[in-house]
């Protein structure tokens, strides 16, 4: 089993290594994300 603290700290890296993936790929596939996003 693992720690609590350890899952929450490793959501905690993915999330920001999530937002800066989104970030950065946000000026590239602005259409496809509006897409995925109204659709």
């Amino acid at each position: 089993m693992f720690p609590i603290r350890a899952v929450l700290i490793i959501l905690k890296y993915f999330s920001i290594v999530f937002c800066i993936i989104f970030v950065l790929l946000k000026p590239l596939s602005g259409d496809f994300i509006k897409h995925f996003y109204l659709e």
